[in-house]
């Protein structure tokens, strides 16, 4: 979703082949083609995922080159759990990530599992006590 201003900017302007553009993109959000040396808003709620405050938007320039510039999603994600980020994950290189998100997946199937006992366990004993009563 684009912001209204730069919605309008895209629907007004016609696309000429003389002039230079950054090609559309995407990288987890869709970037669409935009002219050189202008910027486009997008709604961080494409990202939809936990940690991401869908209300904010972020920003990316098209650079005088015809390249897009990076891009930080810092302003997509909540405070606390950039921080976390910056502590755990982004710092490290490709192999300690991937140790990462192994142990958190792994982490994550252990708590569905745990969850899933527990909630088999109530009902059990739900039965058990109205059976007997």
């Amino acid at each position: 979703m684009y912001s209204s201003a730069n919605q309008t900017l895209l629907l007004n302007s016609s696309l000429d082949d003389d002039e230079l553009y950054c090609s559309a993109l995407f990288d987890n959000l869709c970037w669409p083609k935009t002219r050189a040396n202008q910027s486009i808003t997008i709604s961080c709620s494409s990202l939809a995922s936990q940690g991401v405050d869908s209300s904010k938007f972020v920003t990316r320039l098209c650079l005088s080159n015809g390249k897009w510039s990076n891009v930080s999603y810092q302003s997509c994600v909540y405070p606390d759990v950039w921080d976390l980020m910056m502590t755990f994950y982004i710092p490290r290189n490709v192999q300690q990530r991937k140790s990462y998100t192994t142990i958190l997946q792994a982490v994550r199937i252990i708590e569905l599992i745990g969850l899933s006992v527990s909630f088999v366990s109530v009902l059990l004993s739900l039965i058990i006590f109205f059976t007997l009563k």
